[in-house]
């Protein structure tokens, strides 16, 4: 353990390969995967491959992880004997997972957390180096201003099936080849 007792916890939408969260002890919160007649937890009861298969028949819809199961991970990080924890999820923007955490983490009179973004695997190898929890807060938060995600989606069908875009932007974007 390192000598601040700093977690590092991310959730099913970083996509951290198993193999960084073994290494770096990383604590994962599953995020739901919701059909219209049945409930996944993300990485454990379903594969991101299953999804994609099944994504002709329905497109589903994800949740935030319950607070129940956020407070049960963060009890087991107690556990485990850390005390503070650099929480990184999802955008804000796109889920209510990192607000989740934070109203849960703020309950918690011992424990410390940040949220951030795509940056899991950075903040382990800075408690590796053994920085100080602010130190990896301050270099977490200086890469979160200068990271950029882009993305090109093949088709706008998914988009629309998961209510993201209405049926009009779908159609004249598929009809006009626009890959946004």
């Amino acid at each position: 353990m390192n000598k601040e007792k700093i977690a590092v916890l991310v959730d099913t939408c970083c996509d951290v390969p198993q193999t960084f969260v073994e290494q770096y002890h990383m604590y994962v919160i599953p995020l739901k995967v919701v059909y219209k007649d049945a409930e996944y937890l993300d990485g454990v009861d379903i594969t991101p491959e299953q999804v994609y298969q099944g994504l002709e028949r329905e497109v589903p819809k994800t949740s935030l992880p319950s607070g129940e199961r956020i407070t049960e991970i963060f009890d087991q990080i107690r556990a485990d004997g850390f005390q503070k924890v650099i929480a990184i999820t999802l955008s804000s923007g796109l889920s209510g997972t990192n607000n989740m955490i934070h109203l849960i983490a703020d309950q918690l009179e011992d424990m410390e957390s940040i949220g951030g973004g795509f940056h899991a695997i950075q903040a382990a190898r800075y408690i590796e180096d053994g920085l100080s929890f602010d130190e990896i807060k301050a270099k977490l938060m200086r890469g979160i201003d200068q990271c950029k995600v882009f993305f090109v989606v093949k088709t706008l069908e998914y988009l629309q099936k998961g209510g993201r875009i209405g049926l009009v932007a779908s159609l004249f974007g598929n009809a006009l080849n626009l890959k946004p």
